[in-house]
């Protein structure tokens, strides 16, 4: 299938960097930014890492969790220690990370899954540790971008949302900050939640 291509790291990056121009720098500016003003601290766990997770990007060496065995290989070969895993059923004990973090994954996962995912990231973080998840939202209306809204219901995750639907994804058991956050030239946006 054509979306298993994307499977190849180098081949994925050339494709973000065509269909949104920026993105890679943007997140990594914004991670940035939410580290600095959060004064986040080490244990990170990335989940959904890739091959590269964004937060090595800023110097930080994260424990990555990834299904896919060859992104996990490549981030252990680039420094950081990864576990090869699900997100809904993280293979680590309540409270191990200070921050846990999962940047462009909820899209590739079903509504229920999703949920899953963020219970379970809630689970691994420590008491008074912090929870991010940034992940790809829909534009407002199709009208204003077509050209986002089209490369985002094409998008191979399958489950791009508005925000409302972001929203909803949230456990009720935490107090979430939501923002939305522009990030590529062409105008693409993620929302940003933490906990």
């Amino acid at each position: 299938m054509l979306y298993d291509l994307l499977d190849h790291p180098w081949l994925y990056r050339t494709v973000t960097a065509v269909t949104a121009p920026g993105f890679r720098a943007q997140i990594a500016g914004l991670a940035g930014d939410l580290v600095g003003r959060m004064s986040l601290q080490a244990p990170f766990l990335d989940v959904g890492c890739g091959p590269a997770s964004v937060l090595a990007d800023l110097g930080i060496r994260p424990v990555g969790l990834d299904l896919s065995r060859r992104y996990a290989a490549r981030l252990t070969a680039a420094g950081s220690p990864a576990v090869v895993g699900t997100a809904d059923r993280l293979p680590f004990a309540g409270g191990a990370f200070s921050t846990v973090w999962t940047i462009g994954l909820l899209h590739h996962l079903s509504d229920a899954a999703a949920r899953t995912a963020v219970e379970e990231m809630m689970r691994v973080c420590a008491p008074n540790g912090r929870v991010v998840v940034i992940d790809a939202v829909l534009p407002r209306s199709p009208w204003r971008n077509p050209y986002v809204y089209g490369i985002r219901k094409l998008d191979r995750g399958g489950h791009v949302r508005d925000q409302s639907e972001h929203e909803r994804l949230l456990p009720p058991n935490g107090a979430w900050s939501i923002e939305r956050v522009r990030c590529s030239t062409v105008g693409h946006e993620v929302v940003v939640c933490t906990c």
